[in-house]
Order: structure tokens, then sequence, then C-alpha cells
């Protein structure tokens, strides 16, 4: 079978195990489409270390970000966002640096949500939002009330 650069998912699957060797053996991947779209790249092995510094690196951004707008949260509140942002393609996850405080103004507000989503954007609200009321009632010597509410907020 000689290796295409490209591959539809219907051809992709039909002759799944020839274009996996092809890729092992000629050591360059290929490209599998949806109606045209590129959906998933298939790499020969030698790529794998290119792949996880990619993913440390995603991690990497994800976790500046988190710190950048929940600087003061609670490690229960940044670790679920950190993984959440770094579920996000770094194409979507730039749009956050013209985030410069929490909530949102109105005026970025669309701009932001069609990068990021409208679900991961209120959620790292209400998380900052939480963070808030945790640093409201330290001041307060109230934190464990608060801390025992953050269990009970639906963040999804």
């Amino acid at each position: 079978m000689s290796i295409a650069e490209n591959y539809n998912i219907t051809g992709f699957r039909k002759h799944i195990t020839e274009i996996i060797r092809a890729v092992a053996d000629m050591g360059r991947g290929v490209v599998v489409t949806n109606r045209k779209k590129p959906q998933a790249v298939v790499l020969p092995s030698k790529y794998k270390p290119l792949a996880e510094e990619r993913v440390k690196y995603s991690r990497w951004m994800a976790l500046m970000f988190t710190e950048r707008l929940l600087p003061d949260a609670p490690a229960h509140l940044k670790e679920p966002q950190t993984a959440e942002l770094a579920r996000l393609p770094h194409s979507k996850l730039k749009a956050l640096l013209e985030v410069d405080r929490l909530p949102v103004s109105r005026r970025m507000r669309p701009r932001i949500e069609r990068a990021v989503g409208r679900v991961i954007l209120e959620r790292l609200e209400k998380r900052h939002k939480i963070a808030k009321a945790i640093r409201e009632a330290e001041s307060q010597g109230l934190y464990d009330a608060v801390e025992h509410q953050t269990g009970k907020v639906d963040l999804t």
C-alpha cells in the first residue's frame, strides 16, 4: 500500500493497520480528515518525545494562567482549573493573555467565551468568586465555614 498524506475517516478506518505500519516504516505522519477538515494526525513513535513536550508546555501555560487569574485561591480550586485549561489548545489558551482580572468585562466577554468556551469561563469566574469569599472569611476568622460551603458549590 502506498501511503498518502491525508485520509478521510472512512478510508483510515478501512486501512488502519496498513496505514499504521506504513507510518512506522516510512517515518512520516498522515492526517485524518472529516469532510476535508483535519481531525487528527498519526505520527511515528519517533515523535513521542515532541508530543510529551507539547503536553508539558500546555500544562505549564495552564498553570501560568491559573496562577495569574486565581493568585490567592486555595489548591483545591487551582488544581481543577489548571487541569481544565491544560486540555485547551494553545490557540484558545492565548486568548487569556487579554484577561487581566476577573470577572471579565462585558466588552471582552464575547471574545473570551468564543476562545475558551462559555462553560470554562463561567467556572473560572466561579472559582474566583469562591476564592474571594475565602479570603474575606480568612480575614474575619471564618475560613472553616466558607471552606465547607465551597464543597457544596456546583461548578459544572
